[in-house]
This record gives structure tokens, sequence and C-alpha cells, in this order.
């Protein structure tokens, strides 16, 4: 390889010719000598050669071969053209890469620094690192995207920037929840309205264990009785608020038990103020809790005792004089399990308390015979 790069550079001159023999071997000789150590440095190819070429060259421009000479120092001039061009493209951090298109495969320093700042709220950070290739939706080490950190912390902001520059809003993490719900869970009214004006799927659900599935961003506001996030999904999300969980679907456990609805996981709580925007949306309040005991959301609040929110399902319709598939009515159960302030309230709106389950007893057989005496005075009118 050298004795062709010496051979390129190194061509009789015709001025040469005309020295005797002598002359001739020495110059050769030079020739020879900083031929190949020259060849040696450009094969190299290395930023770090350039003054050591630039020295070789000049010495034997001083020797007076002009031609080599010119040929090294036009090789030297390519190699510092090269070696400024890598220092850029470090000191720039995109190892060559054109910061203005982003690229396929993604930094994955700038990556890691991209998250980083998510997660610290550095908005001016964020936004030049997307300018040079940051990916918005690759997920950090332990599968959350950019825009499952930024919820996660309240970065209001950053969304809005990650959604601007087309972030997914529907990739959930590990555990199955996307920013919708984590938003929802925290609160945070803010940041649904974004992810839903960019394209979340508000009826998309996930699993919390193997006994709590398909819980959508709807029932997680129910749960946490939040009536202004169940507004916004219901209004501004067009979620379904009827939707059931995985149970119900379930051809053993939830054909046979399960039906929870947002409206029936708000009762579970005893959740009156989101009970309440429930009803206001729309919400079934007849819809049955299971199939073995065919109870509503108004048999679920009085069995338990759930006064305020009995009340407000008393108060918004529900039908008083239904029955489970014992036979009995919101009514005996109030009187029986000592509930009397949902007995009065029972009364007041027209629950019939002349009717009989099928063992023959009324509400107030059964509050006589639980000794419940404030409830035998509202039965009786007394009180």
């Amino acid at each position: 390889m050298a004795s062709k790069v010496c051979s390129l550079f190194f061509k009789p001159n015709s001025s040469d010719s005309t020295q005797n023999d002598s002359s001739t071997d020495k110059v050769a000789k030079k020739i020879n000598y900083w031929a190949v150590a020259s060849a040696i440095f450009l094969i190299t190819g290395a930023a770090a050669t350039t003054v050591g070429v630039i020295i070789i060259s000049k010495i034997i421009l001083v020797s007076g071969i002009t031609s080599l000479a010119l040929s090294i120092l036009a090789s030297v001039k390519a190699l510092k053209v090269n070696s400024s061009a890598q220092d850029e493209s470090k000191e720039s951090g995109t190892s060559g890469v054109d910061t203005s298109k982003k690229s396929d495969l993604t930094d994955p320093t700038i990556q890691k620094k991209f998250h980083r700042s998510v997660v610290l709220g550095r908005v001016k950070d964020v936004e030049e690192l997307i300018k040079k290739g940051a990916d918005v939706n690759t997920p950090n080490g332990e599968g959350e995207t950019p825009l499952i950190l930024a919820t996660r912390q309240g970065h209001t902001r950053i969304v809005e920037i990650l959604t601007v520059n087309k972030a997914d809003v529907n990739t959930p993490n590990g555990e199955g929840e996307t920013p919708l719900i984590l938003a929802t869970r925290k609160g945070d009214t803010r940041i649904m309205e974004i992810v839903i004006a960019n394209g979340a799927d508000v009826d998309k659900a996930f699993e919390t264990s193997r006994f709590d599935k398909g819980i959508t961003a709807l029932m997680e506001a129910a749960e946490d009785n939040n009536s202004e996030a169940i507004k916004i999904l219901i209004e501004k999300g067009k979620a379904l608020v009827d939707k059931t969980d995985k149970y119900s679907e379930n051809p053993i456990l939830g054909g046979l038990m399960y039906n929870r609805t947002a409206l029936m996981r708000a009762v579970e709580f005893n959740n009156a103020k989101a009970v309440e925007a429930l009803i206001e949306c729309g919400a079934d309040m007849e819809g049955k809790y299971d199939k073995i005991n065919r109870w509503t959301p108004l048999f679920e609040a009085t069995t338990h005792g759930f006064t305020e929110t009995a009340i407000v399902l008393i108060k918004n319709g529900a039908k008083l004089n239904e029955r489970d598939s014992s036979g009995w009515t919101a009514l005996m159960w109030a009187a029986s399990m000592k509930h009397p302030l949902i007995v009065k309230e029972l009364i007041k709106q027209g629950a019939d308390k002349t009717l009989k389950h099928p063992g023959g007893e009324t509400a107030l057989d059964l509050a006589k015979a639980g000794n419940h005496f404030e409830i035998v005075g509202i039965l009786e009118g007394k009180e």
C-alpha cells in the first residue's frame, strides 16, 4: 500500500534528470525515506497526523522536491477539512447526523437527556432536544413514554409541547395506564382536556389487578369522587357513561356476578358527588349490579347504609319499589338494616310500605323484629 502511495507522489522530474548520478542517488534516498513516512501518515487518515505531515512536507520542500511537497500539502488540506467536520459533529452531539432532520435511529444519549428534561419540567431543554432528534414516543427503561412521564409529574406545558409534536396520547405504560388514566387519577383536568383534544381514547380500559379489570378513566373519576373530571370525560370526550368493566364480559364470573358501571363504582365508594354528576350526564340508575341478587345502585347504597348516596339516587328518580332476586325492596332492606334516614327519604318520595316479601313480612314487620324502634315510628307515621 505504501509503495502505491509513493508511486503517486514521486515521479521523475525532467529537471532532476540533468543532475549527476551521485546527486540523483542522494535525492532518491531522501525521496524514498520521506515518501514512506508520508504514506504511513496519510494512510491513517487521523486528524492527529496533520502536524507531522506538514513538517515532513516542509522538509521535502527545503530539499527541492516541490511537486512532492505540493501533493502532500494538498492531502493535508483535505485531512484538515475532514477533521474539522468530525470535531463539529462531536461538539454538537449528533455524531455527524443532520440535526435539521430527525433520524430513524434516535441517539440514546439525546433520548436519555430528553427523558430527564421531561421529568424535571425543563421546557427549553425539551424543545431543543426535540429539534436535535429526540423521539417523543420512545419509552424509557421502565416502559414509560415522555407523555406518561410529563403527565405523572403534572407538567402541563411539556404535555402541550409533546402533543404538538405528535406524541401518541394512547400509548400505555407497562401497567396499561394511558396518559388520560393517569391525569384522571391525579385530578389534573387541564391535562385531561389536552390529551382528549388530541385524540385520547376515553373508553380505553386498563387492568389494575386480576380481580379488577377493564377500568376506564370514567370509572377512575367515579371512584375518586371527581365530578369535574366526570363531566369532562362525558361532555368533551363523549365517554360511554354506562360502559361496564371486563368482569361483565367473563362467561363464568362476569356473566353471573358483575356488571359494574361508573355509577355503580361511585355508589360502592359512597361518592355522592360523583353519583349526582353521572346521573346528570345520563347514567342508568336501574342497571343491575349483578345477575344473582339483581341489585340496582339503590339496593347497593341502601344495604350498605350509604345515606347521602342513597338520598341522591332517591331524589333523582330511582325506582323505589323495585324488587331484587329475593323479592325484597329497598325499603325492606333499609328497615331491616337499621338505616332510619334512608327509610325516611324512601317514604317521603313515595315508597310503598305495604309491600311484602315472599315470606309475608312488610318493612314494618322487619323493623319490629329487629327492635329498630326509630324506624318503627317512621313507618307508623309517628316521626
